[in-house]
């Protein structure tokens, strides 16, 4: 399960933003490749919050907001980044400065978010409701259940619930979930409206995107009607429109994808069962399952021989053709999927590069076996973002000093530190 956790303070002087920053970045705890700025770089966050401050004339009040996404248990790092990475897209940290880093330290992995109080487009302050904060939790939930890992049902029920059972319940019988799924995988190929309106219709979907009116409403094949606001508060025609700009201008846009995927949906489509009508949600279950569990195989192989045979032995067929670019996966029910479509960081290369290692790591029979054991839910991707405003180090350095002996003359530290 995650819980997230607010760590409760005043927080008002500099000197504590400081040492709470270093204290979530302190090495002993993280690595630099665990660390991840929003709107900052982790190194510099702190005289990037202050120069914001300062640039805003907001240097006194409220300085950070402290708060604590914590795992049951040890989880991969890398998979911890991915969250902690999509969960501040979230909406409420638009414009504010975060930075965060995974703790590896304790038996359970966490993660710890420092919040610039200061918005850096127009100076406003951070302000939060607790139904806000339940949105924030609502939202981490999703991230945890789209991983396969379990959730905390909160209030009325505060045990948790296995992610596959409350998936099935929740998203598996869900005609919204899917269509918001359509309209995600339509959008990411789309540079214009017209564009987004024939991918839906390849995808069976229609959608009513016209000047005279508000929302986008889309249809199922069912006649299942949504809005686009209810499928997603981020979607809006200006959502859709800037999405559309940015598409423009990426070159590497990824249009061979989307016919991967239509072919993919068109497996899902000549089942018989349930899943028919749920191809991209029972799709994201599958390609992640498998992504669990090719990661955990390929740490423990030494070559594409014993690689194949170990995916052999838990219900999968490997088509591994030297005279073809991809490597196709067949799970038990038959479902085909190519390397890079499971994870974007698979490919002969990345396989071979892993066996090599192994090698060089001179692994044995029964470290093989403990790395299975240990890479249980792991998918790679780490970056870090940048912003940067006018900045005075004599200035914060004698803000700080003053705020430090006057810290030290009451005797306070931190709250989470006591």
């Amino acid at each position: 399960m995650a819980t997230l956790t607010m760590i409760n303070g005043r927080n008002n002087a500099l000197i504590g933003t400081k040492r709470v920053i270093d204290y979530i970045l302190d090495p002993k705890k993280t690595t630099p490749e665990l660390t991840y700025g929003k709107n900052c770089m982790p190194q510099n966050a702190f005289l990037q919050f202050k120069s914001n401050k300062m640039y805003h004339n907001k240097i006194y009040g409220r300085s950070h907001i402290h708060f604590v996404q914590s795992f049951k248990g040890k989880i991969n790092e890398n998979l911890a980044l991915e969250i902690a990475r999509e969960f501040l897209n979230h909406e409420k940290f638009d414009n504010f400065q975060v930075v965060c880093a995974i703790h590896t330290d304790t038996q359970n992995t966490h993660v710890h978010y420092v919040l610039d109080t200061v918005s850096t487009l127009d100076g406003s302050k951070y302000r939060q409701s607790k139904s806000e904060l339940n949105e924030l939790k609502d939202y981490s939930d999703t991230l945890m259940i789209q991983r396969g890992l379990p959730v905390v049902k909160r209030k009325t029920d505060k045990t948790w619930l296995n992610a596959k059972s409350y998936r099935s319940k929740i998203y598996a019988r869900s005609y919204k979930y899917e269509t918001k799924l359509a309209v995600n995988e339509a959008l990411s190929v789309s540079t214009n409206k017209d564009e987004f309106i024939s991918n839906l219709k390849l995808l069976g979907y229609n959608a009513v995107y016209s000047d005279a009116r508000k929302y986008v409403t889309f249809t199922n094949e069912d006649g299942k009607k949504f809005r686009d606001k209810r499928l997603d508060k981020n979607f809006s025609k200006e959502y859709f429109e800037n999405k559309f700009k940015e598409n423009a201008q990426d070159e590497n846009l990824k249009n061979n994808d989307f016919n991967k995927l239509l072919k993919e949906i068109d497996q899902y489509k000549k089942r018989e069962d349930d899943d028919n009508k749920y191809p991209l949600t029972k799709m994201r279950i599958d390609k992640y399952q498998m992504m669990k569990d090719i990661f955990k195989t390929k740490f423990s192989c030494l070559n594409k021989d014993e690689f194949i045979s170990k995916m052999q032995e838990q219900g999968y067929s490997v088509q591994w053709d030297e005279n073809e670019d991809n490597i196709t996966f067949i799970n038990k029910e038959g479902m085909k999927f190519e390397d890079s479509r499971i994870n974007e960081n698979f490919s002969k290369e990345n396989f071979q590069n892993e066996f090599d290692k192994n090698i060089a790591k001179g692994f044995d029979q029964s470290a093989k076996g403990l790395l299975v054991d240990f890479f249980t839910d792991l998918e790679s991707g780490s970056s870090s973002g940048g912003y940067s405003t006018p900045l005075t180090k004599m200035e914060i350095a004698g803000e700080l000093l003053k705020q430090k002996i006057a810290e030290d003359k009451k005797g306070r530290g931190l709250t989470f530190e006591k």
